[in-house]
């Protein structure tokens, strides 16, 4: 027997879950014409383990149809943290979005409550013809799913659900939040088996890139040298290293070859990526040390610096003396200047602002007006005038705020753990999506993760599974360093990856009413929204659904039709 009901995309379904199933069951959504609206149809089976085959109509290629797999999570609630997660204790977690088998098949077996992800990309149903551009009408797109069971003698229903999508004829604007997301290259050559840039690494960073792009990072960090991020004192990390640097011998001057840099700014570029950040020139906490890197010498291939060279080491300074104009004038020519934004340290702490001024003082010399950004807590490296673009905590944002500064990019990682929006595995998914009204609200222009896809050990020692382990092996709480998996041949998107998509089209979608109603009337319909500033989060996704609804009344207001009969549909599936 299988039996099946329908999910938001903010709730998760848990193998232990027990909810009131049907063997046909029906559900409604609405979405604007150019957004991703995504839904679950959880379901559970009794019986041996089988292969059933899932049927989906319209079969078309703007509608996917993804299994929820489940990932173990043993480190899912810090000490410290607050009460409002959704899980704290060890368990399985339903995150990677995997593919159904060939012929849409589907494993099942009597394993508790599951669910599939279907995601609709409205604006590829648009340009395949499966919608009908600018009508000026709500369009309905009723989507069929059912199950049948493969046999010998022919196949046997064995339920079917039925979702009714209201398609608003109005288009979200363009993405204008900046979101980095750090790619991580050496953990795809280590787990694909692949040297850091052959041909089999660079098509892997294409897909990886791709994907990233997709689910709307539009700024990535780009590796001149390897980046010098979560690297002990004296190890290092594998070699990435997009700059090809020579010396003839010693004392003579350097010399630099930008190829595998030209190939990947146009490779990013082809993907969907606008902005590029160049990795850190220093090394991480303080700007004591030069990164790791390696040049063609006299003597072959070998690290001419890394932890043995002081930031202030004149052989260094010298270096950058060189290396940096010629990178200026290579990113001009490849006409992406104006899109580079620099780095010097990531997360210096009040106690190293001597360190972080005099490796600022170097940068700055050759970048000009290219903003210098990184990731503080302390406003008085803003106020020194040593960042341009302040990169905030989520929870120390506030002193930021008050201070009126412009530009201004928030960020979390495993320290916001309490009382804040993030996406670990333990948080329920609403946590996750209530960033961008938060961006919006306090007029954030961007976002920085620190983790796309690090599958590494604590200290980047050595590769691990994130199928089998979700915490860094306990250093990290579960979800934190990474929002993909790696699959057979590319990357294996999550849920926490689609639904913080779905606060970046949020804050699309209340851009768009402030385009037609103004500022201040977007903020009357947040009045009652009782988490517009970052320290604080929705825990019970029905809030959020209920604001949705209102924004979107407001959208159906631009046209003649009434949203009275859209929205009733939707009441029992919130």
């Amino acid at each position: 027997m299988l039996k099946t009901k329908f999910f938001t995309s903010l709730d998760r379904v848990f193998p232990e879950q027990d909810w009131e199933w049907t063997e046909r069951t029906t559900g409604a959504g609405t979405m604007l014409a150019n957004e991703r609206f995504s839904f679950q149809l959880g379901y559970r089976f009794d019986g041996p383990p089988s292969r059933i085959r899932v049927e989906l109509e319209p079969d078309c290629g703007g509608i996917t149809i993804r299994r929820a797999g489940r990932v173990p999570a043993e480190y899912v609630h810090p000490a410290w943290a607050d009460d409002r997660y959704e899980r704290t204790l060890p368990g399985l977690f339903p995150d990677p979005l995997l593919p159904l088998e060939e012929g849409n098949g589907l494993r099942v077996c009597s394993d508790g409550a599951n669910a599939l992800w279907i995601a609709v990309e409205g604006e590829e149903l648009i340009r395949n013809g499966d919608l009908a551009k600018d009508s000026g009408k709500p369009a309905v797109l009723p989507i069929r799913i059912r199950f049948w069971e493969e046999g010998g003698e022919g196949e046997r229903l064995l339920a079917g659900a039925e979702y009714e999508l209201t398609v608003l004829p109005c288009r979200l604007p363009e993405q204008k939040t900046v979101f980095t997301q750090w790619f991580h290259g050496d953990c795809l050559a280590l787990r694909y088996g692949v040297s850091a840039l052959s041909e089999e690494w660079w098509a892997l960073a294409e897909r990886y890139v791709s994907c990233a792009a997709k689910n709307g990072v539009n700024m990535i960090l780009t590796p001149v040298f390897t980046p010098p991020l979560d690297t002990p004192v004296g190890k290092e990390r594998l070699t990435v290293q997009l700059v090809e640097v020579k010396r003839e011998a010693e004392g003579a001057p350097w010399s630099f070859g930008f190829g595998h840099l030209r190939r990947w700014i146009r490779m990013c570029s082809a993907c969907g990526i606008r902005y590029f950040e160049i990795s850190h020139l220093f090394s991480q906490w303080g700007a004591a040390c030069a990164p790791k890197i390696e040049a063609e010498t006299e003597t072959g291939r070998r690290r001419v610096f890394g932890w043995e060279t002081g930031a202030d080491d004149p052989a260094y300074a010298d270096f950058l003396d060189a290396f940096l104009p010629c990178l200026a004038d290579f990113l001009k020519e490849e006409g992406v200047w104006e899109r580079c934004f620099f780095h010097v340290s990531d997360e210096p702490s009040e106690n190293q602002l001597g360190s972080y001024k005099r490796s600022n003082e170097i940068l700055r010399k050759h970048i000009g007006e290219r903003p210098v950004m990184d990731a503080i807590s302390d406003l008085s490296f803003y106020e020194k005038g040593l960042i341009d673009l302040p990169v905030c905590a989520a929870d120390h944002i506030g002193p930021f705020l008050e201070k009126g500064v412009r530009p201004l990019f928030a960020y979390y990682c495993c320290a916001q753990s309490t009382g804040v929006s993030n996406r670990f595995l333990g948080m329920p998914s609403v946590r996750n999506r209530s960033i961008g009204i938060q961006i919006y609200c306090n007029r954030v222009e961007g976002f920085l993760h620190w983790g796309y896809n690090y599958w590494l050990t604590p200290g980047s020692a050595g590769l691990l599974d994130p199928y089998a382990i979700t915490d860094c092996m306990k250093t990290f709480p579960a979800g934190d360093a990474f929002s993909v998996y790696p699959g057979q041949e590319g990357p294996v998107e999550s849920i926490r990856q689609a639904v913080f998509y779905e606060a970046l089209q949020d804050v699309r979608l209340l851009q768009l009413l402030e385009e037609r109603e103004g500022r201040a009337a977007v903020e009357k319909l947040l009045e009652n929204w009782r988490w517009k500033d970052f320290p604080d989060c929705p825990d019970d996704p029905a809030d959020f659904w209920r604001l949705r609804e209102k924004l979107l009344e407001e959208v159906c207001k631009f046209f003649t039709f009434s949203s009275s009969v859209i929205f009733e549909k939707e009441v029992d599936n919130k």
